[in-house]
Parts: structure tokens; C-alpha cells; sequence
């Protein structure tokens, strides 16, 4: 039997070339920030405005004024530690929270929802957040850096949208056979909830790695604090060095290398986890973000 073969036509080949073009275009386009900070990185002499292609002036002395700070490696494993450890607690409180709300027939289930709801438009500010940590125990704890974030009430939702568009008959298959609520949640839907499980992490480890700002009000020592807040301190100090200095030009460019360098730092292990995540977000999005 004869197969039919069917070419192009001269329409076809140039919307196809157009959007190999656009597709080109649009990865350098997002690619050419990044190429222009790594550049930027290695160079001596740094460009004010506009895109480097190159290295013009080749030094590392970027490199070795971040990675010659003594606290820099402790305050990167406290990064590691409140996001890894962060993570897996958001993860495992959302799907706690968001499984029973799934429940149509759970007690006071849309009562529940309409409070957390109410949580993700208004809040009781800083002030009575720093009195509720200091009752607490939490300030210069380094707890404060993980328990606040282990409960979103937007995360909760989208999970508990996810469950619900998971077919009913899996629960009541699985009663049949005898197992009990536990048994469902954890053999029966949590194997089915990848997509959403790694879009919820890698929201959670996101925030939790770029977090400063609490880190910075309520951690007093060093030996504690996060490398957000010691890469903004090394910032805050090079910008001060140039303020005061008489016009020679290694402090403005070292300031600027720096701040090239403190970028490189900051995003390169979450690039690094994005692709392993890349595959579930989109489908975990768009499952558990539509229904109401």
C-alpha cells in the first residue's frame, strides 16, 4: 500500500522559517541579561550602559572579594538549610490543609475557605507580626525563617483545586477494597499529585531562596543570617565606598563587578533546579488554577 507524501507549500515554509526566527530572537532577547551579568563578572573595567558581548578586561578580583568573606559559606548553608527544609514542610502543611478541603462534605469546609481567602487580601502589618514572633520565642530563632512560610492560602487553593478535579471513583474504589482515609491520601492520590507537588515546591523554594527582608529584621547574628542579607550588606558598603570616593575608578568598578557577581551567586542553584521542576509546572498550573 502506497503512502501519500505531502510537501509544504511556500506558505507553510515561511510561517516555519518565522517562527524559527521568533523563537531565535526571543532566547537571546531573555539570554543576552544573563550573558551581559556574567560578563560583567569577569571584567575589570565594566560598562555603564548597554549589553557586553565580551570581556574586555579579564579579573577576578569580583570572584575573590565575595568568596574572601569568612561568613559567606555559613550563611549559604542557612539558605540551603531554610529552603530544603522550608520546602518540604510547605509542601507537606499544603497538602494537609488542601486534601480536607477538597472534601465537599467536610464540616465548615467553605467557612474555611472563605477565612483564608480573607487572609490573602488583608494582613495585621509588620508591627503586630514582630510582637506575635516575639511572644513567640522566635526572634534571633531560626525557626522565624521557616514557620512563617510554611502555610499560603494560595497554595492551599490551587492544591485543593487539583484534588478536586481528581476523579471520585479512585476514592470510593479505593473504600471498596477496604482503605481507609489515610490510606486514599497517601497511596491513591498523592501518587497522582506530581505535577502540582513540584509546582508548589518550586514556588516554595523560589521565595524561600530570594527572602531577605524578614531574615534582616528578626536575625541578630551572623552566625545565623542568610546570604541574601550579607550579599546586600557587601552591596550597601561598595555603594558607600564610591560615595565617598576622590574620583578613582577601581572602587566604582569594583562596585559594580560586585553587584554583577552577588547575581551570579544569588540565582544559580535555583537555575540550576528550574528544568528538573520545568516538566510538572505548566500542568500543574493550569490543573489547579481555573476551578473555583
Amino acid at each position: 500500500m502506497r503512502t501519500k507524501t505531502y510537501q509544504n507549500s511556500v506558505g507553510d515554509r515561511l510561517l516555519i522559517a518565522f517562527c524559527y526566527i521568533f523563537i531565535v530572537l526571543f532566547s537571546i532577547l531573555v539570554l543576552l541579561p544573563f550573558w551581559t551579568v556574567l560578563m560583567d563578572s569577569f571584567s575589570g573595567s565594566v560598562v555603564k550602559s548597554g549589553a557586553r558581548m565580551w570581556i574586555d578586561d579579564f579579573s577576578l578580583e569580583a570572584y575573590e572579594s565575595v568568596l574572601s568573606q569568612e561568613s559567606l559559606f555559613t550563611n549559604y548553608g542557612n539558605t540551603f538549610f531554610r529552603t530544603i527544609v522550608g520546602t518540604v514542610l510547605c509542601v507537606g502543611t499544603t497538602f494537609l490543609a488542601a486534601y480536607p478541603l477538597s472534601k465537599p462534605n467536610m464540616p465548615f469546609c467553605r467557612t474555611i475557605t472563605y477565612l483564608m481567602l480573607f487572609t490573602m487580601y488583608f494582613g495585621g502589618g509588620l508591627i503586630p507580626q514582630y510582637l506575635l514572633f516575639r511572644d513567640a520565642g522566635l526572634i534571633d530563632n531560626r525557626l522565624v525563617l521557616i514557620l512563617p512560610s510554611m502555610f499560603s492560602a494560595y497554595n492551599i487553593l490551587v492544591m485543593r483545586n487539583f484534588i478536586s478535579d481528581i476523579p471520585p471513583e479512585l476514592e470510593e474504589s479505593g473504600k471498596i477494597d477496604g482503605a481507609n482515609d489515610v490510606t486514599i491520601a497517601f497511596r491513591i492520590y498523592l501518587p497522582l499529585m506530581k505535577p502540582i507537588l513540584a509546582t508548589i515546591a518550586l514556588w516554595a523554594a523560589v521565595g524561600l531562596w530570594n527572602e531577605w527582608f524578614n531574615a534582616m529584621i528578626y536575625i541578630m547574628t551572623p552566625s545565623k543570617q542568610v546570604m541574601q542579607v550579607m550579599l546586600r550588606r557587601m552591596l550597601m558598603d561598595a555603594q558607600i565606598a564610591a560615595m565617598y570616593d576622590d574620583g578613582i575608578v577601581d572602587i566604582t568598578v569594583q562596585e559594580d563587578a560586585v553587584k554583577a557577581v552577588t547575581i551570579i551567586v544569588t540565582i544559580l542553584p535555583i537555575i540550576c533546579a528550574y528544568p528538573f521542576a520545568q516538566k510538572y509546572f505548566v500542568q500543574g498550573l493550569t490543573s489547579g488554577a481555573v476551578k473555583g
